[in-house]
């Protein structure tokens, strides 16, 4: 399996509109990703997947975009990044 590290940038982990980390690692369980750890209040989170890069990113962006219209948040970027390389993915949503 393929260690992942999805850096969420601008998630609000208190307040209005708030993610907390243990729906975000519950999001991700869901999803099907294997050791799955948050760190702190930061929106950041560490998993495995046996899947393709882009479907990993697809299925977390697509859980993140549905979890914000449904909240009406903003959407902003996103970004992963898989642990074995140093480049990265990034989409912008408006």
């Amino acid at each position: 399996m393929t260690r992942y590290i999805a850096l969420l940038r601008a998630v609000n982990v208190g307040g209005t509109g708030k993610l907390p980390m243990s729906e975000l690692k519950a999001m991700c369980c869901d999803a099907g990703f294997a050791r799955v750890e948050t760190y702190i209040a930061s929106g950041n989170v560490v998993f495995e997947s046996k899947a393709a890069p882009s479907r990993v990113k697809a299925e977390l962006e697509g859980r993140l975009q549905a979890l914000y219209r449904e909240a009406r948040w903003c959407c902003g970027a996103f970004r992963t990044r898989n642990a074995r390389r140093s480049e990265s993915q990034s989409v912008s949503q408006g």
